[in-house]
C-alpha cells in the first residue's frame, strides 16, 4: 500500500509544480492578450482572437481590409503579421455544354454500335 501511494505522490509532482507556475510555455493571460490586441490596433489592422501562444509569443487573427492575417506578437511587443491569406478565389460556373464543332464522338461511339443493314 505504501508502494502505490509514494507512487503516486510521485506521478503528481510534475503536475503540482506545472500548477504552481505563474505561467505556462503555451499559456497567456488576459492582460498579455489585451496588451497584444491593443499592439496590433495600433498597426492599423482589426484584431480578432489569439490563436494560439508559444513561448511568450501569442499568434492572433486579424484582418486589414478584405485580407486575414495571423499575427505573431513577441513577448517584446513586436509584431510580424504573416503574407495575407486574402479570400478563397471562387470558380465561375459554367454549363456543361460542349461548344458547336468539338472533336467529341457521338453518344452511340464506344457502346457496340449496331449495323442494322
Amino acid at each position: 500500500m505504501k508502494k502505490i501511494l509514494l507512487a503516486a505522490a510521485i506521478a503528481a509532482m510534475p503536475a503540482a509544480a506545472a500548477l504552481a507556475q505563474t505561467g505556462s510555455v503555451n499559456g497567456y493571460s488576459d492582460a498579455e492578450a489585451a496588451k497584444a490586441k491593443a499592439a496590433i490596433t495600433a498597426a492599423g489592422f482589426t484584431a480578432g482572437s489569439v490563436a494560439s501562444a508559444q513561448g511568450g509569443a501569442l499568434f492572433v487573427n486579424a484582418t486589414k481590409g478584405a485580407d486575414k492575417y495571423v499575427i505573431t506578437v513577441m513577448a517584446d511587443g513586436t509584431l510580424h503579421p504573416g503574407k495575407p491569406m486574402g479570400v478563397a478565389p471562387t470558380v465561375p460556373t459554367a454549363p456543361m455544354a460542349l461548344p458547336q464543332g468539338s472533336p467529341m464522338p457521338s453518344r452511340n461511339v464506344g457502346r457496340g454500335a449496331r449495323n442494322d443493314d
